[in-house]
């Protein structure tokens, strides 16, 4: 059994590297949306306004701010065989993954504010915000939504919509916003997408972080099938990069 294991995760390993490095086809990793941050500032903030349509299974969605490598900073979604998919919090590489939340299809909206000043990442869902620390960061210099499937180039892929979207960089944080499409400063730098700052709000409201909403690393909680779901993201994050540094960064 312990061979027939080892050989079954092989194949897949083979599987999901190919399909990252062969031509586009049915379950290849699809971008959905890629966007170049060429500005540096104290928040990063990217919201998605989605609309789940189908999500098979082994099905992957994922949507992240990195720099380079397999770290990233974002929500990633599985479906395992017979259940809801997953919502996962990627706060750093696959050994800080954080479960969020089932989810059903339907609309989805996400929102990430990655605050270097306090060097804390907030992830807000179904109007439910969960807090982050970081121990080491990197700069964000992309932004992706990634569909994908783990059994292969032949399988369905989710088949989502993104209603609205919107990415940018402030020199403020971001932290405290209520509503990351307006973002209570003019102090922005749009990387892509829809963002309407509130002009006429010159002060900042306090935001409460409590033990609920604050995330402590000891609360890791892997995917089930972590080495799949870490392959994954290499693979995502990889093809990401690789379209970043050739040049063809660009809204869908």
């Amino acid at each position: 059994m312990r061979k027939f294991t080892v050989w079954f995760v092989t194949i897949l390993i083979v599987i999901i590297i190919s399909a990252s490095l062969a031509e586009t086809s049915t379950g290849d990793p699809l971008q959905l949306l890629t966007c170049g941050i060429n500005s540096f500032g104290d928040s990063y903030v990217a919201y998605l306004d989605m609309k789940i349509n189908y999500f098979g299974d082994y099905g992957v969605l994922a949507a992240f701010f990195t720099e380079r490598g397999v770290e990233a900073y974002g929500i990633i979604l599985l479906k395992y065989p017979g259940e809801k998919p997953s919502l996962y919090a990627m706060v750093g590489d696959q050994n800080y993954w954080f479960y969020l939340s089932n989810v059903t299809t339907g609309g989805l909206n996400i929102s990430i504010v990655v605050d270097l000043t306090y060097r804390v990442v907030k992830i807000t869902f179904s109007n439910t915000s969960k807090y982050f620390d970081l121990s080491s960061f990197f700069i964000p210099r992309l932004f992706t939504v990634i569909a994908g499937n783990v059994t292969g180039r032949y399988s369905l892929l989710p088949n989502v919509t993104i209603v609205r979207y919107g990415v940018y960089v402030s020199n403020t944080s971001l932290l405290n916003a209520q509503d990351p499409s307006r973002p209570p400063t003019s102090n922005i730098m749009v990387a892509c997408g829809e963002v309407t700052p509130i002009q006429n709000q010159t002060t900042a409201t306090t935001e409460v972080w409590t033990t609920t909403s604050r995330v402590n690393r000891g609360n890791i909680v892997l995917p089930k099938w972590i080495l799949l779901a870490a392959l994954v993201i290499v693979a995502l994050v990889a093809v990401s990069f690789m379209l970043f540094i050739s040049g063809k960064i660009g809204s869908p």
